[in-house]
């Protein structure tokens, strides 16, 4: 018989799962929301104590091959609570019309393979406690088909799942080699291990979260501007009565590391030289090592006394909060660890700062830290010197860290900014010698130079004469296209012209915009705009008027019927034809398409430069010429979040872009000696 259908009082579970997320013990909560993201039950879930025990029974089973505490820490041991948790409600043995049927439980793979799961397959139901607790260390449900397996070959007779002990012990033994291949979510028995899971965290893409981020409740949500402030402002009258807890919560904010690597930071110095980060409390400040982060070192062809900029430096903690570190140091002055030092190791990420029950989203620890992102905003900084400020290397263009120089008074600016917002008392500002993150340098801007220098002399030398024939404008014709190729892939990010979408040449001039994608394609459906400056726009229509007189000319030569001639046709009627191509030796023979790859290959050995070179330099230039972040990493394709300036449908974010860069990517040209250079005129 089917289940009848779940009453409108029940919230989003059963009775007792919704007592279980509500309850009043937080690791009772965050075990229920680890147990519903896993096995995803139903709102009409019959036998939760039932599933609960034989899930704390298959992780018991579990135990003996894999410690659990230290592979997988809180969440998982909490599931005893949630246990407990539920045997002191009410029982929730359904009536004999409201047993699941097996066409009930296939709806629902999961929650079903659990509850048929008979008492002795042992086998079983180790896979399926080793596949919640794979579940929760990648934040998945538990696979449908894996569930499936397990529900319908479960209360066999004893011969048939003797037969079947291999297939679920061959599954057992692959979670378990899983699990432990995963990395960042152990407790850490050395630095050395601390400090590979901290490395972890600063190169990984935020764009997903990380392993060492327990989801929980908090999800990836960031509190409003008001929420942040309030939470803030409990933190300070925490430190104000030097808490331990309040004070963990707000070293923890400025190490850019989630509350659960926080929390392990090291006190002492580690040995050695591949560390990250450890705290100092003496001094009051982490000590940050980017080298790490950063391997290898930023080059500059163009400049021999390049020396790179220093990565190790000090990040100064509030007064406030070096004050209450200190005392709580001096009570307990021989432990190695932050969690130690504030006895806050069963602190979760969802523990309640405000510690109020009338706020419909809690700030919790994580949602806190989850705001960090977005303080750039509220402090209408730069989120460069922002995520410096904060420790938030992961959210730092690599490329950042190699070029663009982050001199000691932009860092003072953000920290002072930041001091304000905070209101824990004074940040100590960097001297003259503070952090210069990156290096002071313009990759490549040597070589580029030379590149436009020489493709500018190729050009001159070969102006064709008054009695041209088709080696003159062949000759002059590859030259200026090489020209015009190189400025506009330059400007374009250094990206093949082959990858820009040039479905009309003409629009190119007319709206000094294009759009570029990673793949060669004719459809713009995705791609980013690009801003193209004033000599760029100039040098296009250029290109146009030589086309046109190139096409007369070869008219005048009788080479009408030509691939070259019926190519310029294509190009001048906006075609969807290659923009770019040379003129090969006989007017016959097939045109030979042109780009900025095969340009910068063809290079003679001393101009040898990556293709892709132009990102790197536009970004460093845009950025010392103080152009804004948002526009900044809208040109260079970075992820801009809570920015519009990277719409490829919106007019206003184009004209925006436009009016902010195209008059310094000018300026930057002039600089170098870039300007235009004409083709045929008639």
């Amino acid at each position: 018989m089917e289940m009848e259908k779940p009453s409108v009082n029940i919230l989003k579970h059963s009775r007792i799962l919704d007592n279980l997320v509500t309850h009043s013990d937080s690791r009772v909560r965050i075990a229920a929301a680890d147990f519903i993201a896993a096995f995803q039950p139903p709102a009409d879930a019959p036998y939760i104590k039932l599933v609960l025990s034989r899930l704390q029974l298959g992780l018991a089973l579990l135990n003996t091959d894999l410690k659990l505490d230290q592979a997988f820490g809180y969440p998982i041991s909490s599931i005893s609570t949630l246990a407990n948790a539920a045997q002191a409600m009410e029982d929730d043995e359904p009536r004999a019309e409201e047993i699941p049927t097996s066409k009930w439980l296939k709806k629902f793979a999961a929650y079903g393979a659990i509850v048929e799961l008979a008492e002795d397959d042992t086998h079983s139901l180790k896979a399926l406690a080793a596949a919640f607790a794979l579940s929760q260390l990648n934040q998945k449900s538990i696979d449908k088909k894996f569930a499936d397996q397990i529900r319908l070959q479960t209360r066999s007779p004893a011969s048939e799942t003797v037969k079947k002990e291999r297939t679920w012990e061959v599954r057992h033994q692959s979670n378990l080699k899983s699990i432990k291949s995963l990395s960042g979510c152990t407790p850490f028995s050395s630095d050395v291990e601390f400090q590979e899971a901290a490395l972890s965290h600063y190169i990984a893409d935020t764009k997903y979260a990380t392993l060492a981020e327990r989801r929980g409740l908090s999800d990836d949500r960031a509190l409003t501007p008001n929420a942040f402030k309030d939470a803030a402002a409990e933190v300070r009258l925490g430190l104000f009565e030097f808490n331990a807890v309040s004070t963990a919560i707000a070293v923890g904010f400025f190490s850019g590391l989630t509350w659960p690597l926080a929390k392990r930071t090291p006190l002492t110095a580690p040995v050695g030289d591949n560390w990250v980060i450890w705290l100092d409390i003496p001094n009051g400040c982490y000590h940050v090592n980017l080298n790490p982060v950063v391997r290898g070192a930023a080059e500059n062809r163009g400049d021999e006394k390049y020396v790179p900029a220093t990565r190790i430096f000090r990040r100064y903690l509030p007064q406030l909060l070096v004050k209450s570190l200190q005392f709580l140091s001096l009570k307990r002055p021989h432990l190695l660890s932050l969690e130690a030092l504030c006895d806050c190791i069963d602190i979760p990420s969802e523990f309640d700062i405000c510690r109020t029950d009338d706020r419909r989203i809690k700030s919790s620890i994580a949602r806190l830290y989850n705001s960090r992102t977005v303080i750039s905003n509220m402090l209408c900084i730069s989120s460069v010197s922002a995520n410096l400020t904060l420790g938030l290397l992961q959210r730092i263009p690599h490329s950042r860290l190699f070029y663009n120089a982050t001199n000691p008074q932009k860092f003072n600016e953000a920290t002072v900014k930041l001091a304000a917002l905070l209101d824990w008392g004074d940040i100590q500002v960097q001297d003259d010698d503070g952090p210069s993150i990156g290096s002071s340098v313009n990759p490549e801007l040597q070589a580029l130079k030379n590149i436009a220098t020489q493709l500018a002399s190729a050009v001159q030398d070969s102006m064709p004469p008054k009695n041209y024939r088709w080696r003159h404008l062949r000759k002059f014709h590859n030259s200026f296209v090489d020209y015009v190729i190189f400025l506009l892939s330059l400007s374009a990010m250094g990206r093949d012209t082959e990858a820009l979408l040039v479905q009309s040449i003409t629009t190119i001039a007319a709206t000094g915009m294009t759009g570029l994608h990673d793949k060669i394609t004719r459809n713009s459906l995705g791609a980013s705009p690009i801003v193209l400056s004033s000599i760029v726009r100039a040098q296009v229509k250029a290109y146009m008027l030589h086309m046109k007189c190139l096409l007369a000319r070869l008219a005048t030569l009788d080479h009408g019927d030509t691939p070259a001639h019926a190519r310029i046709s294509d190009i001048l009627n906006d075609d969807e034809v290659d923009a770019f191509f040379h003129m090969p030796d006989e007017p016959e023979k097939a045109l030979i398409v042109r780009g900025a790859a095969s340009l910068y290959r063809d290079l003679e050995g001393w101009l040898e430069i990556k293709p892709d070179a132009g990102r790197h330099f536009w970004e460093s230039m845009l950025t010392q010429n103080d152009t804004p972040e948002d526009y900044v990493d809208a040109q260079a394709r970075h992820t801009v979040r809570h920015s519009r300036y990277w719409s490829a449908n919106s007019t206003l974010a184009i004209d925006q872009m436009q009016e902010v860069l195209a008059p310094i990517q000018d300026r930057i040209l002039r600089q170098m000696g870039i300007d235009l250079i004409w083709g045929l005129r008639k």
